[in-house]
């Protein structure tokens, strides 16, 4: 699939899925998940948006984890996803507020995820697997990068991620934080910077609603961000 098509695909199933008259048949609840290294002893907090909502998350203290879910549609086969920091809004006229947007020199990660058919060789059926490709985020007419509509961003340092692993159907892949960085930041450090970011996204949370805190996978499974020792 093309970039064209994927972008076709993923927004309309993104706004169908936040339809209130879309038949419920239809709707599911895809889970992702961030990795924190298991030596840490407190798992720093992080804000998730996704579509004008703020949405809830879950700390597990044992698996250094921080859960949340996300709504979506069967149909549905892509999912955007953004991580970086200092995300901004374009506003006009009467408050209206049209994008997110990033500094044109503000790093980020971008992420376009896709559910593709893959052949299990012990199972011998073909089951769906997300595929991650980093992208580049297009640019608005002053040169500013544009997040999608729909994406879901992870309000974190770009920097301490190394990268996405694994994912299911309905299990995004984990996000997964650099295994290294307490033994090269330092817990104090890595916690300061995760306060300090947390403290600049309340104009973020200013624009951004509660998602109903009841959405759960049929299975129970949750989105999870977790720290890799």
């Amino acid at each position: 699939m093309n970039k064209h098509s994927f972008f076709i695909v993923y927004t309309i199933g993104c706004l169908l899925a936040y339809c209130p008259n879309y038949s419920g048949d239809n709707k599911v609840v895809f889970s992702g998940s961030i990795q924190f290294p298991h030596s840490l002893k407190k798992v720093p907090a992080v804000r998730v948006y996704w579509a004008g909502h703020t949405i809830a998350c879950e700390t597990n203290k044992n698996s250094k984890t921080i859960n949340f879910n996300i709504p979506g549609l069967r149909q549905q086969r892509g999912i955007y996803l953004v991580i970086a920091q200092d995300v901004r809004f374009k506003m006009v006229k009467n408050n209206v507020i049209v994008y997110l947007y990033l500094d044109k020199k503000t790093p980020y990660k971008f992420y376009g995820l896709e559910l593709v058919p893959h052949f299990d060789e012990g199972t011998k059926k073909t089951k769906l697997l997300w595929q991650a490709a980093e992208l580049a985020l297009l640019c608005d007419d002053v040169g500013n990068f544009r997040l999608p509509d729909e994406a879901i961003v992870v309000y974190y340092p770009p920097k301490f991620i190394a990268g996405l692993e694994g994912g299911s159907a309905l299990q995004l892949p984990t996000i997964k934080v650099d295994p290294t960085i307490v033994s090269t930041l330092g817990e104090p450090s890595l916690q300061d910077a995760s306060d300090t970011v947390l403290c600049a996204a309340l104009s973020m949370d200013a624009i951004h609603r509660e998602l109903d805190k009841d959405i759960r996978p049929a299975d129970d499974h949750k989105t999870i961000i977790t720290i890799t020792t």
